[in-house]
């Protein structure tokens, strides 16, 4: 009798449910406003009352994403709540590092105090 670790049967073991689907749209588009605005503000000068409302735009999907992971938190069960929080919280900090360094790198090359 052939097994294999996989059979027919068996759900998926990455399962997409439409929570995580949602969320990884919206993280997506987060990630598409941001470039936009970053691309808009370096090749276009704007008013600054279009810069301003250009600002907010990415926050408009990052809501929407975060809304999205909470409900999904919320339907798990306390175990689950539990450790994907720790998960979240442990992550978290790890991803503002590499994001806090480029842009203290880039503000050294571009101020002239430190040329």
């Amino acid at each position: 009798m052939k097994t294999t670790a996989f059979p027919e049967t068996s759900p998926s073991p990455w399962p997409i449910t439409r929570s995580v689907a949602r969320a990884l749209f919206w993280g997506i588009s987060f990630g598409v406003a941001v470039r936009a605005v970053f691309y808009l503000f370096d090749h276009h000068s704007l008013p600054a009352a279009a810069r301003l409302a250009l600002v907010v735009v990415p926050f408009v999907p990052a809501v929407f994403c975060v809304m999205t992971m909470v409900r999904w938190v919320r339907g798990l069960d306390e175990l689950q709540q539990r450790l994907q929080l720790q998960s979240f919280a442990a992550v978290f900090p790890g991803l503002l590092l590499p994001s806090w360094a480029t842009n203290c790198s880039a503000w050294r090359a571009s101020s002239p105090a430190w040329n």
